[in-house]
């Protein structure tokens, strides 16, 4: 069986009306071993080219850039490979970007990432509530995990899904109210007793206990005098990651040193960004559908409730800069924030594993803190 979000099969390649080519201009290409096989195999002068192009680095046989370019992509930048040679003849990893997939007992789960702009613009543009269908498929997927374990994350992440598309609360409190429900359920994953996941999934699948603990919340972050320093911590870990964007890292740390010359107006924005909040709940959808249930694998579901928020966090303040300098909120500046963090952050193993590390540091990423940050006291 497969699962995937109600767009997927929506989503095609714009081709020469893509603007950045993000699968083909500054990325490393990697080439899996079979079409790599027949790159070697292949006569004639684009077989020579192929293979003047292929490179081993690490184990991984890649495709070399030109000028940060991949070597065939022409002058309308569409793909010599395939005008030429079909589909087939692509890489794995052409044929399938910006499609991903995780494997799982039974179940393939299927989606596209939002480094690509087009799959950014088909995930954050749609004001209903996201929606997921299966579909027979017959692959046949063997892992290695504890299958009650995966049960109960599974039930934890239909409660996350319900908590952040909770339309009557502000995202803020849905954010909060997700990541605390990570925090304990991360405990019961330390303990070995996913079994306890139940009693938070009934308590958190409460209108009444969210309520009371949204309250309790509240009344704490009124009292935390380091939201500043939190905001800074954040910014300035984002931006001493290996980032691409010069500009882009810029502006993150123009915002580390002086965060509160924009919070301080987080009420006017929020109420110019309410007509499209739609878009910032989808993208926290998008990184809980991609990533909570890969926590069966490792044990460590915090850091990956913790990428939601970062990456909600992050697209939020980069959007009122944008709002800030412009005086409005369009969808497409909040796409090209959202595709520009996927592109810089998820999208690079290093960058990743950075944030999973700093999940450890309690310096700069804690509960409290990012609650402090999502509620805004």
């Amino acid at each position: 069986m497969r699962r995937m979000p109600g767009y997927f099969h929506n989503f095609h390649c714009t081709g020469t009306d893509c603007r950045d080519n993000c699968c083909c201009v500054g990325w490393e290409i990697e080439l899996d071993p079979a079409t790599a096989e027949k790159y070697r195999r292949m006569e004639g002068e684009l077989g020579e080219r192929l293979r003047a192009a292929m490179y081993e680095e690490d184990g991984c046989i890649c495709m070399g850039q030109t000028d940060g370019r991949c070597p065939f992509l022409d002058a309308r930048n569409l793909c010599s490979i395939q005008q030429s040679l079909g589909a087939d003849m692509l890489g794995e990893i052409c044929r399938e970007h910006p499609r991903y997939y995780a494997w799982f007992d039974g179940i393939t789960e299927a989606g596209v990432g939002m480094c690509c702009e087009e799959a950014a613009r088909l995930i954050l543009s749609d004001p209903a509530l996201d929606t997921f269908v299966t579909e027979d498929s017959r692959e046949d997927n063997d892992c290695d995990y504890d299958p009650v374990v995966f049960d109960a994350l599974f039930a934890a992440r239909q409660t996350a899904f319900r908590l952040l598309q909770n339309r009557e609360l502000p995202l803020g409190e849905r954010l909060t109210l997700f990541l605390v429900f990570a925090d304990g359920l991360q405990e019961y994953l330390d303990l070995d007793e996913p079994e306890r996941m139940q009693q938070d999934i009934r308590q958190f699948s409460n209108e009444a206990y969210c309520r009371s603990m949204l309250d309790t919340l509240h009344a704490r972050s009124r009292g935390d005098k380091n939201r500043t320093a939190h905001w800074r911590a954040l910014l300035e870990l984002v931006a001493g990651l290996d980032i691409l964007d010069a500009a882009w890292k810029n502006r993150l740390e123009a915002l580390s040193r002086d965060p509160d010359r924009l919070l301080c107006r987080c009420d006017a924005f929020a109420a110019d960004a309410a007509p499209l909040a739609y878009a910032f709940e989808h993208g926290a959808v998008y990184y809980t559908y991609r990533y909570f249930l890969r926590a069966v694998f490792d044990g460590d579901l915090l850091a990956k409730a913790q990428l939601t928020v970062i990456a909600a966090l992050i697209l939020g303040i980069c959007c009122m800069a944008e709002w800030e300098k412009t005086g409005t909120l369009t969808l497409e500046q909040i796409i090209a924030q959202a595709k520009t963090f996927s592109q810089e952050v998820e999208y690079s193993i290093e960058n990743m594993d950075a944030l999973a590390e700093a999940s450890y540091q309690t310096a700069v990423f804690h509960t409290e803190g990012f609650v402090s940050m999502l509620l805004g006291e």
